[in-house]
């Protein structure tokens, strides 16, 4: 139990300074004078700039939140939603075509980096949000009662007492 409880912190702490990183990316990013900025975003009909702005409050609130909120399980859930609205716009900008998802912004044009490349490894990081916040997630759902936030073992049922 104590080394589900650590990969459970472990999780959350890399989720939060992911999620800083990529907020003070898409934040950098919309203060730029770029020409892309002014694009309307293919699904939102949004400029990208208002977007990114958006996007980026989220997720620093997200990982604010994450890393000073006390419910492991209210964590879990936003690591969960955030990923699962990442994935859903991801299967969008796919099902209309459109090839690179502008993440991080004009930072993707310096990084040394090819685009598709940065791509992929923000797919990467999408998908371990979705992985490991759906595991942790449904293991609280089953148990119904925050057991990794508890000493309770995940694996143990709950404990009844017999008059």
């Amino acid at each position: 139990m104590l080394m589900q409880r650590r990969l459970l912190s472990a999780f959350i702490r890399s989720t939060a300074i992911l999620l800083l990183l990529t907020a003070a990316a898409k934040l950098y990013s919309a203060a730029g004078t770029a020409r892309v900025l002014t694009a309307t975003d293919p699904l939102f009909h949004l400029p990208n700039r208002e977007l990114m702005l958006i996007v980026g409050m989220i997720e620093a609130a997200i990982a604010v939140y994450l890393l000073a909120g006390r419910s492991r399980v209210a964590q879990t859930f936003l690591i969960f939603w955030l990923s699962t609205n990442f994935i859903l716009y991801r299967f969008g900008l796919h099902f209309i075509h459109h090839k690179v998802c502008p993440c991080l912004g004009t930072l993707t044009a310096k990084l040394p980096l090819q685009p598709e490349t940065v791509d992929a490894m923000l797919r990467l990081l999408v998908l371990y949000w979705f992985v490991g916040s759906a595991w942790f997630w449904f293991a609280f759902l089953r148990r119904g009662d925050g057991a990794l936030a508890s000493a309770k073992p995940l694996s143990a049922p709950p404990a009844r007492i017999s008059a």
